[in-house]
């Protein structure tokens, strides 16, 4: 560890130290605060195998601003880095001589509850402590900090919960997070959107309302919300919800600014502000939320004001699950089979076991919800850990609308002009169309992502680097997706042939086609690659809508009917998730549908995956999960078992995999050579000298945590040894290549 820059100059007894090594700490001459002088601190970005809590002197002109959770400047290294101070002590069992703190920034940014969320993280998936914090703290922009204060009581809703009358076992759910006992449940919501006067721009899916009044139950209770959801689209989605039922959004315009270069900062004021800081109390609620889509400042202001309890709700996607809101009751994931729950940096936690661990931790309520279920949460009801709710089957055939599955035999029955689009479903968006709004949900984004040859149906590949040919639009010449190389020249590598045909058809191109088959109706695109972006809302009036999956618009009251266009691409879907990911996207759509009631339907056109056209058919996600999760039982498959994946250097991955044979129902699938350029293997690996392979380990359940601990122990092995950078270990990953 490197040491101040003046330690060793001289020798000073402090008051209370005792000094167990019978040496004399070299102190210098700089003075040590009077008590509790030594600070232990998380040092971020710290190399793996040196991942501890490290002791520093606290000089005296720092004593006051010192205490847990304060982001502090320390030596380490030969460099001065950022840590977080974890707890004050009178001495350290460190033999040598201590470093003194650098710096200290005077408010703390990660309280107690949030050093042991993330220790648990830690444990959960094998990593480093300074490296969870790093995804759960937001960098520090000086000019917005303000002092904390103490946390103010929170305001009652009174949102009532009739809305959980209709789901078994809702209203006790809600009654219970009043009550302030940490149930958990995996809810299957209902569908549906609510109506207004026709402007779409106010529309809220039911299933929001259903979020703000389980909600509404801690708050009534004395106790706040948090809610998580995938995307920043979502994050609007949900905080119009909580608005429109009397929530009051936090003012955090007037930060109290402080100096970059400061060692101190003054301490906090005293009293707790309104919404905007002033005097008094909120009447109502208060909300804030938390995105990627903020500047640096906002979102530190946002998450100061959670950590000091300003707020009653807070709203966030994937990294919010850390916020440290005071005395959290309930705490609502939505959509949990969402890939972007998924952490991209190490540990790689998923957002659904961090907030399962701080509902273990901290005795809060949790929600897991979704229009489908997840494997990972027929688990976690299947184990008893969580409770199902979902409505009686007559309350779902009441809300959901008709369905009509368009498959092979109905294709064969309309004859050779059964086309991409069949005359019955020709038909039914041409009335549906007059009425009101239409929704048409199509795999892929662009014009023609995909060409065959015209001859011999062959994949059209790019000639100079293999990467697949598609059209950017009409009359436009066939375009490599990986390189960018125009392939106007091209010929078929098995038969010679120049001209190419459609095997997919894009959103751009389906626009198009509907454009001419219906003149003077609007028709929009939505999707990440339109024109236009991804829309939020469209108006409650007649139109037809395309969108890919994800990009789905709300519209006031619900379509008039969704058309889930080319089933048949899904079956070439692959990964372990496939199924319940097909019924995930197709149900997004079709949840925004009106009711069987209000003449709502929805077309599945094409011959899909069985399992999942079934259980859009019979409506019911849960019977999906349920025999899919049998299924990986008996298969000893995730997540019915733990599992780690290791990529890298063949030499170290072996190495690595024998020293866990020793663990007690281990099993080891591989090793299996992997393509050094496949997207999913990190640039870092692409330059080994060894082959890159990948080996699965798995074990029981109940046996991963050990796994966990003995994969930490042998990656601080390999840091040691320089080596990490030429293996990467994931623990419950994604996919298995």
């Amino acid at each position: 560890m490197a040491q101040d820059d003046d330690a060793g100059q001289g020798q000073l007894e402090l008051p209370g130290v005792t000094q167990k090594t019978g040496r004399r700490r070299r102190l210098g001459q700089t003075a040590v605060a009077p008590e509790n002088p030594v600070a232990r601190v998380v040092v971020e970005r710290v190399p793996l195998h040196v991942d501890q809590l490290f002791d520093y002197l606290i000089p005296a002109r720092m004593h006051e601003a010192v205490g847990p959770g304060v982001r502090v400047r320390v030596p380490f290294g030969g460099q001065v880095v950022d840590g977080f101070v974890v707890d004050r002590v009178p001495d350290s069992n460190h033999e040598g001589a201590l470093a003194h703190l650098k710096g200290v920034y005077g408010v703390a940014v990660v309280p107690p509850q949030l050093f042991e969320l993330a220790g648990l993280v830690a444990d959960y998936y094998g990593g480093a402590l300074a490296d969870v914090l790093r995804l759960a703290v937001p960098s520090r922009h000086a000019r917005s900090e303000s002092p904390v204060v103490a946390p103010r009581p929170v305001v009652a809703a009174g949102w009532g919960q009739d809305r959980w009358q209709r789901y078994v076992g809702g209203s006790a759910f809600v009654r219970r997070v009043a009550a302030g006992e940490p149930v958990r449940g995996v809810w299957t919501a209902l569908p549906g959107v609510q109506g207004n006067d026709g402007v779409g721009d106010s529309a809220v899916p039911w299933w929001v309302c259903d979020v703000v009044q389980a909600v509404g139950g801690a708050l009534d209770g004395g106790r706040r919300g948090l809610v998580i959801v995938p995307d920043s689209r979502d994050v609007d989605v949900v905080v119009q919800g909580f608005l429109a039922a009397g929530a009051q959004l936090f003012d955090s315009s007037e930060p109290v600014a402080s100096d970059d270069d400061a060692d101190t900062v003054d301490g906090a004021s005293e009293g707790a502000g309104g919404v905007d800081g002033g005097p008094g109390l909120p009447d109502a609620p208060v909300l804030t939320f938390l995105t990627h889509d903020l500047s640096q400042g906002e979102r530190y202001r946002r998450y100061l004001a959670a950590c000091s309890g300003r707020v009653d709700i807070v709203v966030g996607t994937r990294s919010a699950a850390f916020v440290p809101l005071p005395d959290v009751g309930l705490t609502v994931l939505w959509h949990d089979a969402d890939e972007s729950f998924q952490d991209r940096h190490a540990p790689y936690p998923h957002a659904r076991e961090v907030v399962a661990l701080r509902s273990d931790a901290q005795g809060c309520a949790l929600l897991v919800g979704g229009f489908g279920r997840s494997l990972q949460g027929q688990s976690l009801v299947s184990s008893g850990w969580a409770a199902p709710i979902v409505a009686a089957r007559e309350v779902v055939r009441a809300t959901a609308p008709r369905m009509v599955h368009f498959g092979d035999q109905d294709y064969a029955a309309d004859g050779p002009s059964a086309g991409r689009l069949p005359p019955r479903v020709w038909r039914a968006i041409h009335h549906a169309s007059m009425v009101g709004p239409v929704l048409v949900h199509v795999p892929r984004a662009g014009y023609v992502p995909s060409l065959a040859c015209a001859a011999c149906r062959e994949s059209a590949h790019c000639p100079t680097c293999r990467g697949p040919l598609s059209l950017g639009g009409s009359g436009s010449v066939p375009q490599c997706g990986w390189c960018g190389r125009l392939a106007g020249d091209w010929r078929c590598g098995q038969c010679g042939a120049g001209r190419v045909r459609a095997v997919r058809i894009g959103s751009d191109r389906t626009a198009e086609e509907l454009g001419r088959a219906f003149p003077g109706v609007t028709v929009r695109v939505s999707g990440g690659r339109a024109v236009g972006g991804v829309l939020a809302r469209v108006p409650a009036r007649p139109s037809i809508v395309v969108a890919t999956p994800g990009a789905e618009p709300v519209v006031a009251g619900g379509y008039v009917l969704t058309v889930v266009l080319d089933a048949h691409v899904a079956r070439g879907s692959g990964g372990l998730y496939a199924s319940v990911q097909v019924f995930d996207r197709w149900m997004a759509a079709a949840a925004l549908t009106r009711s069987r009631d209000d003449q709502g339907v929805v077309y599945v056109v094409g011959e899909g995956p069985a399992l999942p056209t079934a259980a859009l058919v019979r409506w019911d996600g849960g019977w999906l999960a349920e025999r899919e999760f049998d299924e990986r039982v008996e298969l000893s498959l995730p997540p019915a078992v733990r599992v780690a994946a290791l990529t890298g250097d063949q030499r170290i991955v072996s190495a690595m995999v024998e020293k866990l044979r020793h663990l007690d129902e281990l099993t080891v699938l591989g090793p299996v050579e992997i393509d050094p350029d496949h997207p999913d293997i990190p640039e870092r690996l692409r330059d080994t000298l060894e082959p890159v392979v990948r080996v699965i380990v798995r074990v029981p359940v109940r046996r991963g945590r050990v796994l966990a601990s003995e994969l930490r122990a042998l990656l601080r092995i390999a840091s040691a040894q320089r080596e990490l950078s030429l293996v990467h270990v994931v623990l419950d990953p994604k996919e298995l290549l």
